[in-house]
């Protein structure tokens, strides 16, 4: 392939990212619009009553603000629900924090359960964190079944939140509502370069384009910031152990709902998620196991996704063209990619200011780990080493 080839097919690929760009600052303004709307007032309604919920929080090591992620949710202003702590064994350094958060909670349902991954008769699962879901699923008594990661932070109206999403008019489909799950933004709990760069790639990134899959078509997963479900959908799918060897649980969780004929509700409620990389190496590894997750779900989706790389798509037409509509371009992409991460940050209420000079730094890694997603049949889970599959199942642990 010649230089001006190579620079005519990044200019054509850099136009067709520009408009998926121009998709996603549409959808971001409309997210902002939906949260300034305020929360739908449904358990005003004649007759309506807010369903019971259980939360579910699988815990494995303590993690930056671990204690008061956990206080968060046992502060919720909702009248009937309970908290429901899990990790892998008493020695875990996490049932220590959780018991703490049940201490200053006095007021709140919360119980702790502890179980040996390998002893959880109810699921052998590959996935230790779907192991632990196992054996925390039948002490669970709501009606709707919450399933939140340990590293993310709410405020009080986050179930009120959760639960207008099952009582809204069939959760923007022709489907009747069977999950619900919430938009999250990337707040570095760390200082220094990494965290800033993931939580980047969590705003600029991730997010955008789960608004532009929303407004293309149905959803058919979940995010694992929020995977809420009614307690009989999560019966029909099979419970949690219909997820036990798929790395991406919330995905196919997702999946297996869209496929029993219900809709899955995106929430414009944004939870706060930590990002607490403080390394290139963790950050790389735990991107890359994003990027494959994505890939084995669509990939043929996937591999047209290196559009979004707009800035260095941009960059490569205008060195490679060298002429007014290759400066243009890149001018173009300069101005719409300032204008995305500001968008974002508004959209997602995030009032921390990055440094400009990271945003092309970001998008140079992103289009990396795409690259790297294609190939990686191995990839680092909270310092594990696991072997997967091309359908995204995990195969072996090292």
């Amino acid at each position: 392939m010649t230089l001006k080839s190579l620079g005519v097919a990044a200019f054509v690929a850099a136009c067709a990212g520009l408009g998926y760009w121009f998709v996603a600052l549409r959808e971001l303004g409309r997210l902002r619009a939906r949260r300034e709307a305020g929360l739908p007032i449904c358990d005003a309604l004649p007759g309506y009553a807010l369903p019971s919920v259980s939360i579910l929080k699988p815990l494995a090591g303590v993690e930056p603000n671990l204690a008061e992620n956990l206080g968060s949710f046992c502060r919720q202003d909702y009248p009937d629900y309970e908290v429901i702590f899990g990790v892998a064994d008493a020695d875990d350094p996490a049932a220590g924090v959780a018991r703490k958060a049940m201490r200053e909670h006095p007021s709140c349902r919360t119980r702790l359960i502890i179980g040996e991954w390998s002893a959880a008769a109810t699921c052998q699962a590959a996935n230790r964190k779907v192991a632990n879901l196992c054996a925390m699923q039948p002490e669970a008594r709501g009606d709707l079944i919450v399933v939140a990661d340990s590293d993310t932070r709410v405020s009080p109206q986050y179930l009120r939140w959760v639960a207008a999403g099952f009582s809204a008019a069939k959760g923007g489909t022709r489907l009747p509502v069977g999950a619900v799950t919430c938009i999250y933004r990337g707040a570095p709990a760390t200082g220094g370069l990494w965290a800033t760069l993931g939580s980047l790639f969590i705003n600029d990134h991730f997010m955008p384009s789960v608004l532009v899959a929303a407004r293309l078509g149905p959803l058919d997963f979940c995010l694992g910031a929020t995977m809420a479900v009614r307690r009989h959908t999560l019966h029909e799918i099979g419970g949690f152990a219909a997820l036990a060897d798929h790395l991406a649980d919330d995905r196919m969780l997702g999946r297996l709902v869209y496929e029993r004929g219900y809709g899955i509700a995106l929430s414009p409620y944004v939870v706060e998620h930590d990002v607490a990389e403080t390394s290139f190496s963790d950050l790389w590894h735990h991107e890359v196991r994003w990027h494959r997750t994505i890939f084995s779900a669509r990939p043929l989706g996937y591999a047209f996704s290196f559009v979004t790389y707009v800035l260095p798509l941009a960059g490569i037409a205008a060195a490679c063209l060298r002429n007014a509509a290759g400066w243009s371009l890149l001018g173009a992409a300069v101005v719409m990619r300032l204008a995305l991460h500001e968008r974002a940050r508004r959209a997602l209420d995030g009032s921390r200011m990055d440094p400009l000079w990271v945003l092309p730094l970001r998008d140079l890694l992103s289009a990396g780990e795409w690259a790297a997603g294609f190939f990686a049949n191995r990839v680092g889970w909270r310092g594990r080493r696991l072997s997967i599959d091309k359908s995204g199942k995990i195969t072996r642990e090292t």
